[in-house]
């Protein structure tokens, strides 16, 4: 908890101050209160402070002379100054005591809990600044996995770049199937194997993604062969010893020495990209430098659309596991699976079977039937267990809707078959396949479908595509040629004779009405 300690020399002012605070949500305690500077620096020497927010114009001891005062002890301490007054002189002052705000009274609640919110981030990355100069191999290895610019990294190598004379630093990342994030005693295992390093090596999570951990090992040069050999056969134990301690598989990307340490990013670059690499589908030390020649799609079961409608029409679940597992074995046989590879074919895959239901008669989509979006799914797929995972929730969900879909009676699947016409009108739509589909007896559904419609499927079916059309030349002033790949016809010619003839037969009907009349 930080410790703040509040000047001011009107009573009232300091509880309002103390009641505003947020002390709690920003981790603070109130270590006092004074009067004037001369009681403040009483309470500085007895215990610690963080925070001191003072007034300016106070008696005995005024606000220049505390920020005097504690600047010539050497008082590390974040100030705010609060004032009513705008005189140059005190703002001249605060300013060449480096104070971190300067606020102006009366003093806004909301403001006051925002500058005192930065003082605690300063004083926060004070700390870790601290420690980190502590040690200059931390310092460095920090900065490395930092969110920082190159400069400055630079800037912290050069400062500590003696403690890496003739040493070069050896890089890996791990990724382990089972998220570890938070679990007691993690990090402290992860360190105890790290100890049986044959080099000094230091232990951090990468970023805000704990599952993710970097290894930065300290050898000295040359490393040569023996060495890189020494390190490699620590890898393999660490590999072993920690799918022993916590179970599930790992992957350990690896990539070359670094001499220099201002490049120990392109080090930390390579280790990562290491690890967007499965070997043969599963976890292993995976060298950088071996698996960039295998960025390749990786190969996929030779399967067609048509297939693959087939096999939905005939609802033949055993069958798609088989797909499935052939697709899952496919891949897992690869040296390397490129992990981005291997998402592109999972989401071409899903693509397709969309595409092959619907033209099944089946229509899933699949982002609805597993809950989210299927490409936002796929991108998070990390190893080849999440793959078939995949694949088993989406066949399981198209299979339910499948069988959902063939359980309807005739009267849904008239509505059903409507509701594809007036849909899917420029598809081949064939009433005898609608029948297999839903198994019912295709005379039975064509005299339900002329029962609820009034009219054949094939006149139905025949009105829907021409007055589609008729709206797309008389009101879009489409072609008839561009209009008829638009409503169903492969041929231009026999779709334009055939709507000349449909419009002028209901002309002539219309006419010979109007003559009866």
């Amino acid at each position: 908890m930080y410790q703040v300690l509040i000047v001011e020399d009107e009573d009232w002012i300091r509880r309002g101050i103390v009641q505003s605070i947020r002390w709690r949500e920003l981790g603070m305690e109130l270590a006092g209160e004074a009067e004037n500077g001369a009681r403040a620096l009483q309470i500085l020497e007895r215990r610690p402070v963080d925070i001191v927010l003072t007034d300016m114009k106070m008696p005995v001891c005024d606000g220049r002379g505390l920020l005097r005062e504690m600047k010539d002890r050497k008082l590390d301490c974040e100030v705010i100054v609060l004032s009513e007054y705008t005189d140059f002189a005190y703002t001249r002052q605060a300013i060449h005591a480096r104070v971190a705000e300067y606020l102006l009274k009366p003093i806004d609640p909301r403001q006051l809990n925002e500058v005192l919110c930065s003082a605690a981030k300063r004083l926060t990355e004070k700390s870790l600044s601290r420690k980190r100069d502590a040690d200059p191999y931390d310092a460095v290895f920090r900065t490395t996995i930092a969110r920082t610019s190159q400069e400055q990294l630079e800037t912290v190598c050069l400062r500590h770049q003696g403690a890496f004379r003739n040493r070069c630093v050896v890089i890996s990342c791990i990724q382990p199937e089972i998220s570890q994030s938070g679990t007691a005693g993690y990090q402290e295992s992860l360190e105890r194997l790290a100890a049986e390093a044959p080099y000094p090596t230091k232990v951090y999570p990468y970023h805000d993604d704990r599952n993710i951990i970097c290894l930065f090992s300290l050898a000295a040069c040359p490393y040569n062969a023996g060495a890189k050999l020494a390190y490699n056969n620590w890898l393999r134990l660490f590999f072993q010893n920690y799918k022993t301690m916590w179970g599930g598989d790992l992957r350990i990307g690896t990539g070359r020495e670094v001499n220099e340490i201002a490049r120990l990013r392109s080090g930390l670059d390579a280790a990562l990209a290491a690890l967007r690499f499965l070997h043969r589908g599963r976890g292993a030390i995976i060298c950088c430098d071996s698996a960039q020649a295998h960025k390749n799609a990786p190969e996929e079961p030779v399967i067609s659309e048509q297939q693959i409608t087939e096999l939905l029409a005939r609802c033949k679940k055993e069958e798609a596991s088989k797909l499935r597992q052939a697709i899952i074995g496919t891949l897992s046989r690869s040296e390397y699976v490129y992990l981005p590879a291997m998402r592109q074919v999972l989401i071409d895959f899903t693509l397709t079977l969309e595409k092959c239901s619907s033209r099944a008669g089946y229509a899933v989509n699949i982002t609805t039937a597993i809950g989210e979006n299927y490409i936002d799914r796929i991108n998070r797929i990390e190893w080849m267990a999440d793959a078939d995972a995949f694949l088993s929730q989406v066949f399981d969900q198209v299979f339910r809707n499948i069988a959902a879909k063939r359980a309807l009676t005739t009267a849904d699947v008239v509505e059903e078959v409507i509701r594809r016409i007036e849909t899917n009108y420029m598809d081949e739509i064939n009433l005898m396949q609608i029948s297999q589909q839903y198994h019912i007896n295709y005379v039975h559904l064509s005299r339900q479908f002329k029962e609820r419609t009034g009219e054949t499927f094939i006149d139905f079916l025949l009105r829907v595509r021409m007055s589609r059309a008729r709206e797309l030349i008389e009101n879009n002033g489409l072609s008839e040629k561009e209009t008829a790949a638009l409503v169903g016809y492969s041929n231009p010619y026999y779709f334009a004779a055939s709507y000349r003839k449909y419009f002028h037969a209901g002309t002539q009907k219309e006419d010979a009405a109007d003559g009866r009349a």
